[in-house]
């Protein structure tokens, strides 16, 4: 028999009988729900349906058990399919909110959702269950992790100056480090929930900017380098010679940064040794139209002329080997210059001329033929005759069998 006030019933199903009642107390079992209809000798209190509160259920020897039983009314709205389900929650709303509002008594109405149900309102449930998941899961990291938030917190510290800045492959590599650290401490945040507590803190805030920022930056260096090699790959455009040379140093920086697998490594790669290939074949194609001009100075220096271009030659290019010098001039220019000032005090003054002369010096350099041009020089300061000195002024490829 079950009771409260003056509610009272017996179960109908057999396997669940007055016996079963000190069982389940043995066994821990505090809350027995039950179907309206499984209770019999039932009688509800006055001016209510009777499933709005825990009642009391009876067994053998005096046992008793807490039952709940669900609402049938509420239970076949929950369960009808309708063109309408706002009206639908709004009927079980009303009715809801009329039983709350009966008297000062704690009530509540108790509502099964199964395959019976409407499928949207299973829907509706799994994904509040999925929420509530995520609550219970970040409310006992958050527990959990209570006294590692202030340790946290003065870590993060450290990261202050922490730049996220980059223009160049060389200045992800330069803070490389600090990212990883950075980064590291910010998910270690994130796994041990201790994120919600340090919301609001600048250096937890800032830290976690930052990082995100050097990734931006990251990609976006990354793909300017890719898209810089391959405007390289077009005929007579316009290369920074410093990118070139600089080209090797930051593919390996890149291969530092990016992270293990990524593809825009190999496309870097690709884009580079694409840009090389191109740059080979347009030298190539200017060096056959490079060639010597005729020799034209016969005079009796001509050797110790030829000695003075290559020695600038050599002091430029130490590793060349020399194969042609044509002295293509027929003589020493006009002298150049006049009466200048000695120095910028303007204190004195000279008389300073400079007479040129034009070599030019074919040399192989590795696998390459240059094209050298030097201009030999001698000043004369009032009058005196300085010694020849000598420079390169200019260089191209050349193929070898134009050296003639």
């Amino acid at each position: 028999m079950a009771t409260d006030e003056n509610r009272e019933g017996r179960p109908p199903d057999p396997t669940v009988g007055p016996s079963s009642v000190e069982l389940f107390a043995k066994l821990g079992v505090t809350t027995l729900l039950v179907e309206p209809g499984q209770l019999t000798e039932s009688k509800a209190p006055t001016g209510e349906s009777g499933v709005s509160r825990p009642f009391r259920v009876l067994g053998t020897g005096g046992s008793t058990i807490t039952g709940v039983s669900l609402d049938p009314e509420l239970q076949q709205l929950l369960g009808t399919t309708s063109d309408n389900p706002a009206l639908l929650a709004h009927q079980m709303i009303t009715q809801m909110v009329g039983t709350w509002l009966a008297d000062d008594q704690a009530r509540g109405s108790i509502l099964r959702i199964d395959e019976s149900s409407d499928p949207d309102v299973v829907a509706a449930r799994g994904r509040y269950d999925a929420v509530e998941k995520r609550y219970n899961e970040a409310k006992d990291k958050q527990s959990a992790s209570a006294g590692t938030a202030e340790e946290q917190l003065k870590k993060l510290e450290q990261f202050r100056q922490f730049s996220s800045e980059a223009t160049y492959p060389e200045d992800l590599a330069a803070s490389h480090a600090q990212y990883l650290a950075a980064k590291a401490l910010i998910d270690e945040i994130a796994a041990s929930g201790t994120d919600v507590q340090l919301q609001g803190y600048s250096d937890y805030s800032g830290t976690k900017l930052r990082v995100q920022v050097w990734e931006s930056n990251r990609d976006r260096v990354t793909q300017s380098f890719i898209d810089t090699a391959r405007e390289y790959t077009v005929k007579n455009a316009f290369r920074q010679q410093e990118w070139l040379e600089k080209a090797d140093p930051r593919l390996a920086d890149l291969a530092k940064v990016l992270p293990e697998g990524d593809a825009r490594l190999g496309e870097a790669k690709s884009a580079v040794a694409a840009m090389r290939a191109f740059i080979r074949q347009e030298q190539l194609e200017k060096a056959a139209k490079v060639f010597m001009r005729p020799e034209k100075y016969k005079g009796k220096d001509a050797d110790a002329l030829r000695a003075l271009a290559k020695k600038a030659v050599m002091t430029k290019f130490p590793k060349s080997a020399i194969l042609k010098v044509k002295l293509v001039s027929s003589g020493w220019g006009p002298p150049e210059g006049g009466v200048q000032w000695t120095d910028n005090t303007r204190s004195a003054i000279e008389v300073r001329t400079t007479s040129y002369f034009s070599v030019e010096v074919a040399a192989r350099e590795g696998q390459d033929v240059m094209l050298h041009r030097v201009y030999l020089y001698k000043e004369k300061v009032n009058g005196k005759l300085q010694p020849a000195k000598s420079y390169v002024v200019g260089s191209q490829m050349m193929l070898a069998q134009n050296v003639k």
